[in-house]
């Protein structure tokens, strides 16, 4: 017979089915060909992209079951490759005449795709045409759109049902949009009268007028009421009555009918508005005109604003020109606008107009990626600061991502201020650079632990002349609305990353380009940092400047809650969470002894949870390849970090692996030089979401808080005469983890040359329950073997922080 032939695949998902067919049968299947012969087989039948997931493999025996597998889930697609079919079906012209050839090339062309779909084994055929065909009669940005709702809901086959609710979701935003967008503000009866002319509107869909530009206009009004009075013939800022009042009196009746700052509109909040007007008198978007402090109270008032210059001019005409600007703090009854103020130091002085340079100084911005609770990224506009203790997010932006929070007790102080504001709940946030598509990108997102505050900062509409965008142009920059014409649209800043995670966001390999202004590698892109030459004009009255330098202070309250406990007696009944309720449960029925006397524990899953994580194989091996790229440039961590995992293998506690699992544990290494004894400690993380988009550390209750109070270890530890210190060596590592769980502890790692698959057979450092068991633990000892050993149960019950013993006696002998 003659020899069969497998093809080279290159990425072509119309032909890996008969690919991968012909080579399992030739090659996967094949008991006579080792696991490296595979291989090599494997290697050589790939080319292009297809080659490309599996080039930083190492090529050995162990690591064929992982290549293969990596292959196998990047092409088979079963939606991708039965929309190829039904386009071809598609795109067969129709024929003109009925011949032989013609009647062939049906055959050939038309017959086969449709085998092809039936040979899917599709659910429901009909209905996934049905999907097809409505989605190529959409535009491509609503396919997209609909395509990540599909992922987020983890649906393979979506049905056209589906598609419908979604079109009518996207109906009701856009007309939910359209009315909220709607203009506010109306001209003068006045001023109207000026411009009348014989031009009829024409209505759109019945609730808009739609006005020839070329010709002069009028203003067209329906269903106008005023807020104040009730009359129909003018709004809220055409009242004579309201107009009458003062800036102050405007502002307080504002606030008690309830209407919008911005707009003075009575249909929406001032945080729902979408007016992109401003003051005329000080630039600011947020509030009205009409709203403006008058120009003759702040100079009497104190506490209204107060003026901080940088410089001096020490009353000499030849300097009247000031250089460095006016920085002023502003005191609303606004609840909103003091944490504003707090946070960025930021308001107007509506004294007379003092010339100013049009210099000013970027702040770093981005332009991010940030996922909400259901999965799905927004785009929003962030600000890293180093002076800053704190992150922190804004309230619309928290609503919008709908992420669970946090209860806090943080009291926040910022620049010039003098009163603190209390902020009461932080997120956690998942964070990508704006310029990663968030539908393919493998990269691990960026967490961020941020404070809820109803607004970060002023808006930041600074434009940077073309003469420096031209500069760099070719570097990626973190913040693109640079580019953006309506820079207005990205004024806003919703998140603020403080000192906790700046270092972790600069590109050490990377240098600073220096320059005016200067470019940062981060990895959010390059920031922009430094003076520049800003669009203010020099006639405009004030140049608005920000400070985000940002202190976290001990509020009395946890002061004296401290105290409190200090002094009290402890209680007889403490309250006890149902999770972990359920986690001490689920450790007295699953703990057991092995013959030696050693502990073994289950992982306590949650209950009513499918366990199936799916495959984050890919992301363990790029961030090996990363750990391995960091291990050519010091040799001496990775000797270190080969060391502290080859404990592992020497002890006992880890082996290589069996079997290859589909989800891996990430692993790291922590480097401190003080260390005495292990200056490196590998770190295993849980945190990394497999193909379904969950994690190991979501699926796992972390159990109760067993940890004793380390003041009262401390205090007891003062009242001997003689002390006594140790610790309980590998302390996580002496409790085994069940057989049956140790699939979900699998990692991978390259010692010399070739990658192997290990199982860490003990409890774990990095996992959520990993305290709680090591914790329980010993309380089982106590209670199985203490009677044997009281003194040993004494000091084990009341003088042990972590794996340190803190305890003594009275007496050597003792």
């Amino acid at each position: 017979l003659p020899v069969l032939n497998i093809p080279i695949f290159s990425g072509d998902l119309s032909k890996f089915p008969a690919w991968k067919s012909l080579f399992d049968e030739l090659i996967h299947r094949n008991n006579d060909l080792t696991d490296i012969q595979k291989f090599s087989y494997l290697k050589s039948y790939l080319d292009g992209p297809a080659a490309s997931c599996i080039e930083c493999i190492e090529l050995s025996g162990v690591n064929y079951i992982l290549a293969y597998r990596n292959v196998y889930d990047r092409y088979s697609r079963k939606r991708i490759q039965a929309s190829n079919h039904f386009n071809k079906l598609l795109a067969f012209p129709t024929m003109n005449k009925c011949t032989l050839p013609d009647l062939y090339s049906f055959l050939d062309n038309f017959n086969v795709p449709v085998q092809s779909l039936r040979a899917l084994n599709i659910d429901n055929l009909g209905e996934f045409m049905m999907l097809h065909l409505g989605l190529r009669a959409l535009d491509p940005e609503t396919g997209k759109e609909f395509e990540k709702e599909m992922v987020s809901a983890e649906k393979t086959f979506p049905t056209f049902e589906d598609l419908i609710k979604f079109i009518k979701s996207k109906c009701s935003i856009m007309e939910l949009n359209a009315e909220s967008n709607q203009p506010t503000h109306q001209m003068s009866k006045a001023y109207q009268k000026s411009f009348v002319t014989n031009v009829q509107p024409q209505p759109v869909h019945g609730r808009q007028a739609v006005y020839n530009p070329v010709v002069k206009t009028s203003t067209f009004k329906q269903n106008v009421k005023c807020a104040l009075c009730s009359h129909t013939d003018h709004r809220l800022q055409e009242c004579p009555q309201f107009l009458q009042m003062s800036s102050n009196k405007r502002f307080s009746t504002v606030k008690e009918i309830q209407v919008c700052f911005q707009c003075l509109s009575n249909t929406h909040s001032r945080y729902d508005c979408h007016s992109n007007r401003s003051c005329r008198k000080c630039g600011r978007s947020n509030h009205h005109t009409l709203l403006h402090p008058e120009t003759s109270e702040s100079p009497n008032k104190s506490s209204t604003s107060t003026q901080v210059h940088r410089s001096a001019t020490n009353n000499n005409p030849s300097n009247s020109k000031v250089t460095s600007g006016v920085v002023s703090y502003a005191v609303t009854p606004s609840t909103t606008d003091q944490l504003s103020n707090v946070l960025s130091g930021v308001a107007q002085h509506t004294s007379d107009p003092v010339p100013v340079t049009d210099v000013t100084v970027l702040l770093g911005t981005a332009m991010i990626r940030i996922q909400d609770t259901h999965g799905q990224w927004h785009l929003a506009r962030c600000v890293i600061d180093g002076g800053s203790q704190i992150s922190a997010i804004s309230e619309n932006l928290a609503q919008l991502l709908q992420i669970p929070r946090q209860r806090c007790n943080i009291q926040i102080s910022g620049i010039g201020t003098t009163h603190a504001v209390q902020a009461k709940a932080e997120v956690w946030c998942n964070v990508l650079p704006h310029s990663l598509p968030t539908t393919v990108s493998t990269e691990i997102p960026f967490q961020v632990k941020a404070i809820i505050l109803p607004k970060i900062a002023a808006d930041l509409p600074t434009k940077i002349p073309q003469k420096v965008l031209n500069t760099y142009k070719h570097l990626q920059l973190a913040d693109s609305s640079y580019f953006n014409n309506k820079l207005k649209a990205y004024s806003q800043i919703d998140l603020l990353i403080g000192a906790e995670y700046y270092t972790q966001l600069l590109e050490v390999d990377l240098p600073i380009i220096q320059g005016v202004p200067s470019a940062i590698p981060t990895k959010l892109g390059w920031l922009l940092m430094g003076r520049v030459e800003s669009s203010t004009q020099p006639s405009d009255p004030v140049k608005c400047v920000n400070s985000f330098f940002v202190t976290v202070n001990d509020p009395l309250t946890d002061t004296l809650q401290q105290f409190w406990q200090l002094e009290s007696l402890p209680s007889e009944k403490k309250f006890v969470h149902p999770d972990d309720e359920l986690c001490e449960q689920h450790f007295i029925q699953t703990h057991q002894r092995t013959e030696t006397g050693q502990y073994m524990v289950r992982l306590p899953f949650k209950p009513n949870v499918d366990r199936d994580l799916g495959s984050n194989r890919q992301i363990a091996f790029k961030r090996l390849c990363s750990l391995d790229s960091k291990f050519r440039k010091n040799p001496e961590i990775k000797t270190l970090y080969n060391e502290n995992l080859q404990t592992y293998l020497d002890n006992d506690h880890m082996e290589p692996a069996t079997q290859a699992s589909p989800y891996l544990l990430v692993h790291f290494g922590l480097y401190k030089e003080s260390r005495t004894t292990t200056k490196m400690r590998v770190v295993f993380d849980p945190n990394i979401p497999g193909s379904n988009g969950k994690s190991l550390s979501d699926l796992l209750m972390i159990g109760p808080k067993l940890q004793a109070d380390i003041a009262d270890i401390l205090v007891n530890f003062r009242l001997v005469k003689v002390a006594l210190t140790s610790d309980i060596q590998a302390m996580y590592r002496s409790v085994l983890l069940h057989p049956a769980d140790r699939k979900y502890q699998h990692i991978i790692h390259r010692f010399d040359n070739d990658i192997v698959e290990l199982e860490l057979k003990t409890v774990t450092f990095g996992l959520g329950p990993s305290p709680f068991q090591a914790q329980r633990v010993i309380q089982q000892l106590l209670q199985d073997e203490g009677e044997r050993f009281p003194q040993a149960k004494a000091a084990l019950s009341n003088a042990i922080y972590v794996d340190d013993v803190v305890t003594g006696a009275s007496s050597v002998e003792e």
